[in-house]
This record gives structure tokens, sequence and C-alpha cells, in this order.
């Protein structure tokens, strides 16, 4: 019976100092990362160029209504680089289609893997040696971006002289089991291991990075190790933000 209590007490002893956790780190997300849709970043005298790369891999049933978002885009100064990945469907059709309908676009194919490395680090790489920007978004094929999130995102890189911005995308539901999985583990992901409150101190062991939305200033991003670090990494996007 003394055993069954005391490991009820410990249970109980561990839920406490774990919802405590939750409760200050929810509060110091609040306080300290703000939400890009509430940011209004003064407009800069010149727009840097802005390069959004986007690596895809047998995305064609996603991909043309995600860079249709990117399309409709109010930023000035804005090139797409698309990169079919070895893609066995339609999706380099689509690449194709949408580079001759809009000059802002680049497509780029991909016919075979380097060995030593993962598919997407390399099509990250070969999407960044194709592009030109001051500027560089990392994101995914099945992304969808409201109207003036560059604009915003870039402005405030500017307005706080930071050289890497992870955004965290707005997720549609899919079922209730999935979902409830998806969000304990992103919630649980953030408080404990990356600690985005903690993120922009100086010297800090914190950091962040999300395949939907890494945003870096090139010179910043090519001072690190680069690609060629994550040439076998499958979570590049923590990666990029570790280097960052």
């Amino acid at each position: 019976m003394m055993v069954i209590i005391i490991i009820l007490a410990v249970y109980v002893l561990l839920s406490l100092i774990y919802w405590l956790w939750m409760a200050y780190g929810s509060v110091r997300v609040m306080q300290t990362v703000p939400l890009l849709a509430g940011l209004a970043p003064r407009e800069p005298e010149h727009w840097p160029r802005l390069s959004v790369i986007v690596p895809a891999r047998n995305e064609a049933d996603k991909l043309a209504s995600a860079v249709g978002t990117l399309l409709e885009e109010d930023y000035p100064e804005l090139e797409i680089v698309l990169v079919d990945d070895r893609s066995s469907d339609e999706t380099g059709e689509i690449v194709d289609r949408v580079a001759g309908q809009d000059e802002r676009v680049r497509a780029v194919h991909i016919k075979e893997l380097p060995e030593g490395w993962m598919g997407k680090v390399h099509a990250l790489q070969r999407g960044l040696a194709e592009s030109s920007g001051e500027f560089v978004l990392f994101t995914d094929a099945d992304v969808h971006f409201k109207r003036g999130t560059l604009s915003k995102a870039v402005g405030y890189c500017l307005a706080q002289k930071l050289d890497h911005v992870a955004g965290f995308p707005d997720l549609w539901p899919s079922n209730l089991v999935l979902d409830s999985v998806i969000f304990v583990f992103i919630r649980d992901f953030l408080m404990f291991l990356s600690r985005p409150w903690s993120a922009r101190k100086i010297g800090t062991r914190a950091y962040l990075g999300i395949g939907a939305f890494n945003l870096v200033r090139r010179a910043a991003f090519e001072a690190t190790e680069g690609f060629e670090w994550l040439r076998r990494e499958v979570a590049d996007d923590m990666g990029l933000g570790l280097m960052m």
C-alpha cells in the first residue's frame, strides 16, 4: 500500500511540475513571440530582394494552389524558385507551367540525388544556388500564404535587425486523434526543447526552425556551415535554426 501511495505522490508531483512549466512557457511565449498577423513594421525606403524557395517532390495535388497564394503576394522585389525534386507525378509540369506564366518564377529540376545527401536538403541547396535575394525564405510546397505575409516578415527583420525568423503556420484540422497528437507534440517540443522566448538572447542554447517558414538573411546564412552540414539531416528545419 505504501509503495502505491509513493508512486501516486511522485506522479502527482511530476504532473504538477509539468503543468507549471507549461503555464510558465505559455505566458513567456505570449509575452515575447509576436503574431505575424498583428505586425505593422514601418515600410523601408528600399525593399530588399526576396527569394522564396519551394522544394517539391510528388506534390502535384498541393503545389499549384499553394504557389498561387505566393503569386498573389504584394512584395515588390519577389523571386520564387520552384524545385522539382525527382518527382514521378505531374509536379515537374506544374513547375514549368507556373514559371512560364510568371516571370518572377524560376523552375529548377533535379534528376539525380548526389550520394550522401537527403533529398529535401539537396533541393534546398539547389534552390539557394539558383536564387539571388538578399533575404531567402525556405518554405514547403503545401503552405498557403495570406496576402501581405512576406512584406510583414521582411519588414520585421529589417526593423529588428534580425538574420532569421521562423514562422509557425496555422494548421488545417484533420481528425480529432491526429490533431490531438500533433498538438501535444508541438506543445511539448516548443516548451521543453525549443523555448522560443529565449531564442534571441545572446549566448542562449535555445533555437527554433520551422520548415513551413524559415526566413534568413543570405549573408548571415552564408556565414554558417550551410546545407552541406545538414546534408544527412532529416530535421533540416531545426538544423537551420541551430546554425543561425
